[in-house]
Formats: structure tokens, C-alpha cells, sequence
């Protein structure tokens, strides 16, 4: 595999922790949080902290793998069982994904076209784009999240005199317990990130870019959750279901771009397809750990079409993902906060009495 810069994990971490949270995530933080809903993603960003560290301290013992590979090279059965309910897991994470993209496309640019096409054609590109591997999407994440950070810099700027201050007051009234309510509806949809080192070589996942990637997720999740919070008021940012799209349709520069929510729709769209994408490719990657006579790109096909199924069968409609996230927060904690830890105690090399920081992989677990 291909040797990944600490910029590119970066815009990884940024990618898949800050994408899908901005769309609908805002609105349950504003709901629970009130006045304190920019300092949300503060907590969430600590357990995600204490996720990577975790993560990066395993992946220290076998720099040449993945934790997948990791898993089954260590423990051959129960390895497999572990990388099978982190499929399931994941296979939820890109149904919920791909649901909430198609509403979000179907709502906001294209209402006359039935839903079902929408999806279909947004699979079809998705799974073109993971054909091409992981160097494929790590290279368009490149491309797009520069642009995705510049709006977030630029927004403030444009809307600053309609941002109001005083929805910030009272500031030291707070209430801790629908405060982390707040947090806990973003961790659903942040601990995303975490995933990375299940598919990532240790040699490329460390803990400097790791951590790079959380700080620049959280920050950007506050300059936009404080945008909304000032200019449409937690009240109002509440009762949107895309409340960062319309804080988009807020930005007029001149009487010729009075519609420049689709400026920004058409910088910040790929990147939401690109997360997706990457859900599939996490899917993909855990396939071809457990089928490893199959080529990887063999499964994206079926493994898509399982995804696009599942996505229409486990949420009817977008309230049913909105809902769904609020439990969802549970599953997060235990697959990437409590297994990595269990895992930080039972995975080391076969090799005993070697220094944790300088054990690798033995011959027989490439």
C-alpha cells in the first residue's frame, strides 16, 4: 500500500468525522444544547482523542497491518468473528450514510426525480470511485475537504453582520446534562474517524496525524455549529433537517449570485459522496480479510448492492435516521472506545519479550 502523508490522514480524519455530522447532526445538538451547542463537539472530540491513542498504541505492534489483518493474523477465529461484527457495524454506518445522502440530494437538487434513481445513480458513482482503491479516494479527499475548509473560513467572514452574538446568552447557564445530550447525538456520527486504523497500516496511521485529524474536525465543526448558532438561532437550527444547507441559502454576494448555496453545494456535495465511498471501501476491506482468495475489487459490486438494499430496509424514511442516531452513540462507544481497549490488553505479537514499541509482525502473518 502506498505511504500516506500526515496532511492526507489529516483530510481523512476530516472527511469522515466532519462530513455526514454537518448534515443533519447540528439540529439535534442545537435541540438538546441550546446557547452552548458550538461547544458540543468538545467532549465528543476527547473520547475520539482517547479512541486513536488507543488504536495507535495497538497498531505499534504490527506497523505492517491493519488492525483487520491484525485480528485474523493473531487470533484466526475469533479474529474473523470480530471482523464480522465489525462488518454489520459498518454495514449500518454506510445504509444510515447513504440514506441520509440520497434525502439530502433528493430534497435540496432534486425533487421531481424519484428517490430510488437518485440512490441508484449516486451508488453507481460511489462504487466506480472504490474500484479505484484507497489511493483513489484519498486522492479526491485531497481535492475537495481544501474546499470544504475554505467555506467553513469564508462563511463567517460573508455573514458576519447577520451573525448575533446575544444568542450566545446567558454563557455560564448551563445545563450539563442536555449539554452532553448534545455531545452525545455528535459522537454518533463523529466516531466515524475511527474507523481509519482498521483499514490503514500502522506505518501510515500515527498517532501526530491521527490526532491532527480530530483537532481539525472539532474546529471546523465549531466555526459552522457557531455560524448557525448566531445567525439562525438554536431555536430555528433545531427544526431544520439540513440547517448547514440553509445556512448556505443565507450567503448572497451580488444580484447574479443570488443562489450561491449551490456554489457551495457543488464544492461540498463530493465530499459527503466521498465519505460514503469510504464507508463501502471499509466494507470492501473487511470482505477481502475474511475472503482472502477474492480480489478486493470483486467485492465492491455485491458488497454496494448490499448496501443499497439495506439502506431502504433499515430506514423507511429520514426521521428514522434522525431517531436512530440518538441510540446509535452506544454502538460507537463500544466498538471504538471499549473493544480497542480490551484489544490494547489481548493483541500483541506471537513473539513474547520484545519491546512493545519494536515488535513486528513475524513471517508468518503477512
Amino acid at each position: 500500500m502506498k505511504n500516506f502523508t500526515t496532511r492526507q490522514i489529516i483530510f481523512l480524519g476530516i472527511l469522515m468525522g466532519l462530513t455526514i455530522t454537518l448534515v443533519h447532526a447540528p439540529a439535534q445538538a442545537a435541540e438538546a444544547a441550546g446557547q452552548h451547542t458550538f461547544l458540543t463537539p468538545l467532549p465528543a472530540a476527547l473520547v475520539l482523542a482517547f479512541s486513536v491513542w488507543v488504536l495507535s498504541r495497538i497498531q505499534r505492534r504490527f506497523s505492517g497491518h491493519d488492525l483487520f489483518g491484525a485480528l485474523i493474523t493473531r487470533f484466526p477465529i475469533f479474529g474473523r468473528l470480530l471482523v464480522i461484527l465489525y462488518f454489520v457495524f459498518n454495514l449500518v454506518v454506510l445504509a444510515r450514510d447513504m440514506r441520509l445522502l440520497t434525502d439530502y440530494v433528493a430534497i435540496t437538487l432534486l425533487p421531481l426525480t424519484p428517490i430510488i434513481a437518485t440512490a441508484f445513480c449516486l451508488l453507481l458513482t460511489i462504487i466506480f470511485m472504490v474500484r479505484g482503491g484507497i489511493v483513489t479516494l484519498v486522492g479526491m479527499a485531497e481535492i475537495y475537504i481544501p474546499f470544504l475548509i475554505a467555506t467553513a473560513i469564508v462563511m463567517p467572514i460573508v455573514l458576519g453582520k447577520a451573525m448575533d452574538f446575544s444568542l450566545l446568552l446567558p454563557v455560564f447557564h448551563i445545563h450539563y446534562s442536555d449539554f452532553m445530550r448534545g455531545s452525545w447525538n455528535l459522537l454518533a456520527y463523529m466516531g466515524d474517524l475511527a474507523v481509519l486504523p482498521y483499514v490503514l497500516p500502522g506505518k501510515n496511521y500515527k498517532i501526530r496525524s491521527a490526532l491532527g485529524g480530530v483537532l481539525g474536525c472539532t474546529l471546523l465543526l465549531m466555526i459552522l455549529l457557531l455560524l448557525q448558532q448566531t445567525v439562525l438561532g438554536p431555536p430555528i437550527t433545531a427544526r431544520l433537517s439540513f440547517p448547514s444547507y440553509e445556512i448556505a441559502r443565507q450567503m448572497q454576494i451580488t444580484d447574479f449570485l443570488d443562489r450561491f448555496d449551490l456554489l457551495i453545494a457543488g464544492m461540498t456535495l463530493p465530499t459527503v459522496i466521498i465519505k460514503v465511498g469510504f464507508d463501502l471501501y471499509v466494507l470492501c476491506s473487511a470482505s477481502r480479510r475474511l475472503l482472502p482468495s477474492v480480489k478486493g475489487e470483486l467485492t465492491v459490486l455485491p458488497v454496494g448492492i448490499l448496501g443499497f438494499v439495506c439502506t431502504f430496509w433499515f430506514f423507511e424514511n429520514l426521521p428514522q435516521v434522525f431517531s436512530f442516531s440518538k441510540e446509535w452513540a452506544v454502538f460507537v462507544l463500544f466498538f471504538y472506545v471499549l473493544l480497542p481497549v480490551v484489544l490494547l490488553f489481548m493483541l500483541h505479537p506471537k513473539k513474547e519479550g520484545r519491546a512493545e514499541g519494536d515488535a513486528q509482525p513475524q513471517p508468518g502473518q503477512s
